[in-house]
């Protein structure tokens, strides 16, 4: 990811000689938002480190209370980091004009909101990833609450 993860080194192989993922992928959101609601949920920052086993050797080794820690004790990544590595998602998903398409942004509550310019994988009270670069419980119930927000305003504008 930038920052110490590794390399992806897989490939998506098509199985007819013309298309790629990218165009196979608008393909598909376009015909589906020809009479439905999509909801775009944009890429959540990951981490060079399994988030739980960092901050529980934290607490092991130097006896660090996670309500205790201050901002630059927290594990976090460069918000320019995850905008580098997002970038193409990003322009892929900015890419669908229909009216039909809605979109979620975990970034905004995840990266550069509690910490200036850093993307965080945990807060005083609740860590938000399983693992490197899954949600956890409290994680997922944020992206949750963001997909159910649009949810409401999809049918909002509906109504």
């Amino acid at each position: 990811n930038g920052n110490g993860g590794k390399k992806w080194d897989k490939a998506y192989i098509s199985r007819n000689n013309n298309n790629t993922l990218k165009k196979s992928f608008k393909d598909i959101i376009n015909k589906l938002s020809q009479d439905n609601k999509i909801i775009l949920v944009y890429p959540i920052p990951e981490f060079h480190v399994h988030v739980p086993k960092r901050l529980f050797s934290l607490y092991l080794k130097r006896k660090i209370d996670l309500k205790k820690l201050n901002s630059e004790q927290f594990i976090t990544i460069p918000n320019d980091v995850y905008i580098e590595r997002t970038n193409s998602s990003f322009q892929l998903l900015d890419s669908f004009t229909s009216k039909n398409v809605f979109r979620v942004y975990p970034n905004r509550i995840f990266c550069d909101n509690l910490i200036k310019d850093k993307c965080i994988s945990h807060d005083e009270t609740k860590i938000y990833y399983f693992d490197s670069n899954h949600l956890s419980i409290d994680g997922s119930k944020i992206v949750t609450n963001l997909i159910l927000s649009q949810i409401n305003n999809i049918n909002n504008i509906n109504n």
